[in-house]
């Protein structure tokens, strides 16, 4: 009897184990699914990148700060952000429309935070000046920095 509990305890092991790996398997499927759907938004807006660099601190993640010039009556297309952004405007008037929370305009000196996942559009409010931004962004190492939105 001592051997048929033992062999059913390593059965049993046997068998979660098997369904954990089989769950994680499921799970990598979707999210491979989830990430071809996704498309990487290239803004047609100047950009510099000042800085790419990972943070000592939080294993997997990252930084990005780039400069961006908004030529006049530029206007880019919706889209999301896949880590936390803050953009600073230091010329210009930087204006955003935000899904569900309406247009919101920002003009030098001030500081704008795009929580990630949220549907965005961002345009140049002049029609004759450019607009400079500077764009602060943490996310996961090796991830797009914008998704286009549906």
């Amino acid at each position: 009897m001592h051997r048929t509990t033992i062999g059913f305890k390593i059965f049993s092991v046997l068998i979660i184990s098997g369904l954990a790996i089989y769950s994680q398997l499921l799970l990598a499927e979707e999210k491979q699914e989830i990430d071809e759907k996704r498309e990487e938004y290239k803004s047609t807006a100047k950009q510099t990148k000042v800085l790419q660099d990972d943070l000592a601190v939080i294993e997997g993640k990252e930084v990005n700060i780039i400069a961006v010039e908004l030529l006049p009556g530029w206007v880019g297309e919706k889209h999301y952000h896949t880590g936390d952004v803050f953009v600073y405007v230091q010329e210009g008037e930087f204006i955003v429309d935000v899904e569900g929370e309406g247009r919101k305009s920002f003009g030098p000196g001030e500081v704008y935070h795009e929580a990630v996942n949220k549907v965005m559009q961002a345009r140049n409010g002049s029609q004759t000046n450019t607009t400079k931004v500077m764009l602060f962004q943490v996310g996961n190492k090796g991830e797009p920095l914008m998704i286009k939105a549906e």
